[in-house]
C-alpha cells in the first residue's frame, strides 16, 4: 500500500565439481515501512539451508530520519553469512586437515547527510565491521596431509574493522561540480593490525558537462599507512594515482569515451611483489536501443 512495501523469494544454488557438490536452499523477506513522512524504516529476514553446513538466519534492520527536507540521518545493524566455496573446500581437504567453517559477519553503521539544494552535499558515516572465520588463502599449508611438498590451502581468522567515511560534492558552477571522499580505517585481526586494508584512503575529483555534447573529469587517489601481511610486518609505501576521462554525447543513445587511469605513470604495488598498471588508455564506444 502507501506506506508499505513487501518483498519476498526463494532461492536455489548448486555447485559440482568432479569431486564434491553442494546445494544452498534459502528464503528470505524484507518490508519497508514509511512510519511518518519523517520516518522510513526497513527490517529483512534470510534463512540459509546448505546441504553440508546446515541452516543460517541473518537479517536486517535499517532506519532513516528526516529532520527536515535537507538533513538525514541513517542507521542500521545487519548480520552475514558465506560458506565457502567447493573450490575452497575441496582445496583444504586435499591439503590441509583444516576443514573449513562459514564466514560470518556483523555491521553496524550510522550516518548524517546535509544537502545544500541541487548545488551539493555532505555526508559522514561512522561504521564497525566483525567478521569471524574470514577465509584466507595461504601460499603454503602449514599442516599437509597427503602431500609430498606442502601445497596451497586456506586458513581462517577473525577480522574487524571501524571508521569514518566522508563525502561531499559541490557545483562550483553550471559546468564543474567538485568532489571528494576520504576513508579512515583501523582493521584488525587477534594477533595484530590487518594487511592490505590501508588507514589513509582519499579521492578529490573534478568534472564537468561542456557544450556540444563533450564533457570531462580529473581525478585523484591517495592512499597511506598500509601493510602487505597481518601484524605489520611488511609495510608498504604511500602512493597517489591521477585518471582523467573526456566523452562526447553523439546523440540521446550514443557515445564516445577516452579514459585515462595513472595518468603520471605511478609506480606502486598494491600487493608487495605483484605489478600494477603503467599508464593506461581505453577508448570505447557505448550505445543504448
Amino acid at each position: 500500500n502507501e506506506t508499505t512495501l513487501w518483498t519476498f523469494g526463494l532461492d536455489h544454488m548448486a555447485e559440482e565439481t568432479a569431486t564434491a557438490s553442494a546445494d544452498i536452499n534459502s528464503a528470505y523477506a524484507e518490508v519497508a515501512f514509511a512510519a511518518s513522512d519523517k520516518l522510513d524504516l526497513t527490517g529483512s529476514l534470510r534463512y540459509d539451508d546448505h546441504s553440508d553446513l546446515g541452516g543460517q538466519a541473518t537479517g536486517r534492520l535499517a532506519a532513516a530520519y528526516r529532520f527536515s527536507d535537507d538533513v538525514i540521518l541513517r542507521a542500521q545493524a545487519a548480520t552475514g553469512y558465506k560458506p565457502p566455496s567447493l573450490f575452497q573446500s575441496t582445496t583444504n581437504a586435499a591439503n590441509s586437515t583444516v576443514a573449513l567453517a562459514p564466514e560470518e559477519n556483523t555491521t553496524f553503521e550510522l550516518g548524517l547527510e546535509k544537502a545544500y539544494g541541487e548545488a551539493g552535499f555532505v555526508r559522514a558515516t561512522a561504521f564497525y565491521n566483525d567478521l569471524e572465520n574470514h577465509l584466507i588463502y595461504e601460499g603454503t599449508c602449514s599442516t599437509p596431509t597427503n602431500l609430498i611438498t606442502p601445497g596451497y590451502c586456506y586458513a581462517q581468522s577473525n577480522f574487524k574493522s571501524k571508521g569514518l567515511e566522508l563525502s561531499g560534492a559541490y557545483a562550483l558552477n553550471d559546468t564543474w561540480e567538485l568532489t571528494g571522499a576520504y576513508t579512515y580505517t583501523d582493521a584488525y585481526r587477534p594477533t595484530g593490525r590487518a594487511g592490505r586494508v590501508p588507514r589513509h584512503d582519499l579521492h578529490i575529483g573534478v568534472s564537468g558537462d561542456f557544450a556540444n555534447g563533450f564533457a570531462g573529469g580529473l581525478g585523484v587517489n591517495y592512499v597511506a599507512d598500509r601493510f602487505d601481511r597481518d601484524n605489520g610486518s611488511t609495510p608498504m609505501p604511500d602512493f597517489k594515482t591521477v585518471n582523467a576521462h573526456v566523452s562526447y554525447q553523439f546523440n540521446d543513445s550514443t557515445q564516445a569515451y577516452l579514459r585515462v587511469e595513472n595518468l603520471f605513470d605511478e609506480d606502486y604495488e598494491a600487493v608487495n611483489g605483484f605489478n600494477t598498471s603503467d599508464r593506461a588508455l581505453y577508448f570505447g564506444v557505448r550505445a543504448s536501443f
